[in-house]
């Protein structure tokens, strides 16, 4: 069965939605990258132990904290594409 022009428009607005939730998740590994980036040259200018102990667990709860966030974009992102697949059904 064809799908209505209701079907359609609701089609439409979820991949409008991914490809927003796409661009979030790019922006969100661009700035894990750039972070990463920084604690490694903080890490590797440091002269006191302490601080580069400090500087790695930062580091390591930080990149944590992105990849929490990226995995929840892509559940987002398989979330909205089961609403379409339902649709099509």
């Amino acid at each position: 069965m064809p799908l209505s022009e209701s079907q359609r428009n609701q089609i439409a607005n979820y991949k409008i939605q991914i490809e927003s939730v796409r661009k979030a998740l790019n922006t969100i590994k661009e700035n894990k990258k750039q972070k990463s980036e920084y604690y490694a040259n903080a890490i590797k200018s440091s002269k006191d132990a302490n601080y580069k102990r400090t500087l790695r667990q930062r580091k390591i709860y930080e990149m944590n904290g992105y990849v929490s966030q990226i995995e929840s974009k892509k559940k987002d992102i398989e979330r909205l594409k089961g609403y379409i697949q339902s649709i099509k059904r």
